[in-house]
């Protein structure tokens, strides 16, 4: 974790600016606050419209085979990962950046790292760990609680009292702007986990 879980909100926000402070200046507090103010609001509002993510417009899916990605599709439906990182964002209408690889987030990283390279294996994709990292990016879900948690000092809200979380149209769940945004600020600022 970032912070220690006894940091308040407001210990939190100084260690944030100390940190910024020793980056940039006042120059740079200046504009966490600034960042700290967008994120509230972006916490606040709603995507306007939620697309699919389709792994043939993710920049190293391209290379796999039409019935791999369906089938890596297919999985993360029915999993319980959440998306993050600019696929998410792209979903969202955030961003037309074309993203690399996809964030996952799962309770179970290991048994979804398995579950994906079971399907690379049998549709005669590399299963290298080189070849699999440039794909997916896995992270324990508690990881992303605790950074959540740790966010309310830039925008605010628990996991268990602000749902994080957004369902595309074919099913696949993904993290919300506002929260990305925060997740984005905090980690610019403290260091990503």
């Amino acid at each position: 974790m970032l912070f220690r879980s006894e940091d308040t909100e407001l210990s939190v926000l100084r260690q944030l600016e100390e940190s910024a402070f020793k980056r940039g200046g006042k120059g740079a507090v200046k504009q966490l606050h600034k960042d700290i103010e967008i994120s509230r609001a972006l916490g606040k509002t709603k995507p306007q419209e939620i697309t699919n993510i389709k792994l043939s417009e993710i920049q190293r899916f391209k290379t796999l085979k039409p019935e791999t990605r369906t089938a890596l599709e297919q999985f993360l439906k029915s999993e319980d990962v959440i998306i993050g990182g600019s696929a998410a964002q792209r979903a969202q209408g955030i961003t037309t950046r074309t993203p690399k690889d996809i964030d996952l987030y799962s309770p179970f990283p290991s048994k979804i790292s398995k579950g994906i390279s079971t399907i690379l294996r049998e549709h005669g994709e590399p299963t290298t760990p080189g070849a699999f990292k440039n794909l997916f990016d896995i992270h324990s879900t508690s990881m992303l609680k605790a950074n959540i948690k740790e966010s309310q000092a830039v925008g605010g809200g628990f996991w268990e009292t602000y749902k994080p979380t957004v369902t595309t149209p074919e099913g696949m769940t993904i993290l919300k702007s506002g929260v990305l945004f925060r997740l984005n600020l905090i980690w610019s600022v403290a260091g990503r986990p």
